[in-house]
């Protein structure tokens, strides 16, 4: 990826807690700040950044995996998502990054 571009990439993925199963599929943009490879999920406001594009959308992963973990634990996920400008119709465990 050129210095100045951008591309969009599709992320999906499971989290699993003890009670809890949560499917999703959010939008990632990748681009270059620098010399440092950014992966960033505007619909979640969660960001990972490495030395490449792979370490950027492993490091992507492993915050948006502390996201969840962090808000289903504290049971502040529908609040977070609220902030973030989406609509919780139902309290269902599958998520697509379509705010409503």
């Amino acid at each position: 990826m050129s210095r100045n571009e951008k591309k969009n990439a599709q992320f999906s993925g499971t989290f699993k807690t003890k009670n809890q199963t949560i499917e999703v599929r959010l939008v990632v943009i990748l681009f270059n700040e620098g010399d440092t490879s950014i992966a960033y999920c505007p619909e979640v406001n969660v960001y990972g950044y490495g030395r490449d594009e792979a370490e950027a959308r492993q490091s992507f992963e492993v915050a948006l995996n502390e996201f969840f973990g962090y808000t289903l634990n504290k049971k502040t996920l529908v609040s977070e998502l609220e902030a973030l400008g989406w609509t919780v119709k139902s309290r269902k465990t599958s998520l697509s990054g379509e705010k409503v």
